[in-house]
This record gives structure tokens, sequence and C-alpha cells, in this order.
């Protein structure tokens, strides 16, 4: 299922797990992957269809503290029993090993991935091109500083392109009191300068990540957007109260491009594209019922403008309420 789709039914998951032994299974069918801090791997529970995928799944437990995915997906747009272009805006193939270890305050993480898509070379023929993404994820917990870090590159073939991409990111927080937490981070997706004329494919792709959760909830980039662009650089904090059953936060963000803009008569414009400021709420009322809003605000720039069109002199802005219900509709045991 995917946004555009109107009055359908689709099924999110529908798999079939087997357990070979306590530290070996094996599943296959319609499943969510989700990994560490879902930059790469993401549920994407936000959008009404969320996000899983037709694939096999081996899991092996070598150790208490570890654990080895590999998981393999393809996909067809019919039941052919010949060769046909896959036409559809997906993966047509993917690959991956994802191997984590769990140590006393931290854990790290470290994913290989091998995604292929059809490109059409000619009006008859589509060639199969593959982009790999390759890094690690570290998250770690030392009396009042935690936080966590990942760096990820791309190499290989897109739209007939050579891609050299790469993304880096991380905050680091600390824990004034037991109610107060301050934060500092950012994140770098590296991008292709404006108008350039290099065949070469700077722009870093974040594939199948939670993107709604990075670089500010009024989803300016990478929700559906900014793909193959100027990437993006962006340092944020965050201000967290938490008492009991309630929590609040505020995270402003600047926001950066990481290559050069230019405007319509090809004139260097100021990287900075604006801060945008997010607030937070949320009431947990009983284990089964929570309440959450939350309301941003973007103050953009002219640059802003030559990226997303618009007026940045108007109030950009919006608010959201979310009622929670977190409950089992059946359960079974023997």
């Amino acid at each position: 299922m995917t946004a555009t789709d109107k009055n359908g039914i689709a099924v999110f998951e529908a798999l079939g797990t087997y357990l070979v032994s306590p530290e070996l299974s094996f599943s296959l069918g319609r499943q969510v992957l989700s990994y560490d801090n879902q930059r790469i791997f993401g549920e994407v529970d936000w959008a009404q269809q969320g996000q899983s995928h037709d694939a096999a799944l081996l899991t092996w437990l070598p150790g208490e503290n570890q654990q080895l995915d590999l998981g393999f997906a393809l996909n067809s747009d019919n039941e052919n029993l010949f060769d046909t272009p896959y036409r559809v805006n997906n993966y047509k193939n993917i690959q991956f090993a994802w191997y984590h270890l769990d140590f006393d305050k931290s854990k790290i993480s470290f994913l290989l991935l091998n995604t292929g898509y059809e490109f059409p070379v000619s009006e008859s023929r589509q060639e199969l091109q593959y982009l790999q993404t390759g890094g690690s994820y570290y998250k770690f917990s030392k009396n009042n500083l935690f936080g966590d870090f990942y760096g990820y590159a791309q190499l290989g073939k897109k739209a007939n392109r050579d891609v050299q991409a790469w993304n880096l990111g991380g905050i680091i927080n600390y824990k004034i009191s037991e109610t107060w937490s301050i934060g500092a981070g950012g994140e770098y997706l590296s991008g292709i300068d404006m108008g350039t004329t290099s065949e070469d494919l700077r722009s870093f792709t974040p594939l199948f990540g939670t993107n709604h959760a990075f670089n500010g909830l009024m989803d300016y980039f990478y929700v559906g957007n900014h793909q193959n662009s100027v990437g993006l650089t962006d340092l944020y904090g965050k201000f967290t109260y938490t008492s009991g059953k309630f929590n609040i936060s505020a995270i402003p963000h600047v926001f950066s491009t990481a290559a050069t803009i230019h405007d319509t008569s090809f004139n260097k414009m100021d990287s900075y594209l604006g801060t945008e400021i997010d607030l937070t709420g949320n009431y947990r009322v009983n284990e089964m019922f929570s309440i959450a809003m939350g309301y941003s605000q973007m103050f953009g720039t002219k640059s802003l403008e030559i990226l997303k069109g618009g007026n940045s002199n108007q109030t950009q802005n919006w608010a959201w309420l979310a009622v929670n219900f977190n409950s089992d509709l059946f359960s079974t045991s023997r």
C-alpha cells in the first residue's frame, strides 16, 4: 500500500517464523525491518500505510549480547513467466546484513545493504543498477551522559549515475536532574551543487528510514522530498522535562545546505535555510491510553524559497494532537 492508493485495503504484516533452535530463526513474508535509530531501516508508523517489506530474514543469536540478521527481498509487479521491466518506484531487490553487539553501558551495530533498482537505459531495455550503503551505529549511557552516533557511506550506481555520498550524525545529552535534561546534536547529509554539470551523484539517500523523526517535525527534508538535492546540515538542541506521566520537549533546528545553492540568475545564495522550533508534549493517562500534542514553526530564508518555493515572509507553522490507544485485542497462552 502506498500513500497514493485510494479506498484500498492492504496487509501491513503477514509473516511466518520458524524457530530452528533457540539461537536460530527464519522469517518469511511481509514484515517490518527496523534497526538502531531507524535512519536507514524504519517502520515509519507515522504514515498511514507504514512501511514493511516482502522479505526473507535469518536471525542468529551467537551469544547473549550478539545478533546477526541476514535479509533478502525481491519485488515484481505481476506473476510473470518471463522477464519484464519493473516500473514501480521501488527497489527490485535488496540484500543486507546487520550485526549487533551489546556491552555493559553501550551498544554498537554494523549494517551492509545492497539495493537494486531498475533504470530504463533505452525504450525497450531496463538495466538493474545497485547502490551499496554501509555504516555503523553506536549508543551509550554513562552516569548522567547518554547519546548516540552514526555514520554511513553510499557507493554504486543510481539512475545511471555514479554515487559517492555520506551521512554523519549524533547527539550527546546530559541529565541535569531527575526532571530536566539537555542535549546538543547535528547531522550532515552530503549533497550535490545546484546547477553542477558533474555526472556523479553526491546526495545521500536515507532509503527506508523513519525520516519524520529527523530534521524537524515539519518534514521539509527527506520526507517524500529533497532527494538528489543539495544535502543538509542540521544543528539542533534538545531540552526535555519529565515528571511522572508527563513530559515536554523543545528542539530548535538550524538548517543549512551541504552543497552550493544558486538563485534563478545563478547568483550564489547563503547556505543558511532557516530555523525550526519543535515543541512536543505527552501525557500517559494509563498503560493503554495517552495523549500527545505538538507545535512547530519554521523561520525560513530566501534560500529556502529557492529549494521549496513559497514566501519566507509568511508564517509557516503547524500544530497536531494525537490520542493513542494501545490495547491487546486478544491473547492466548498454553
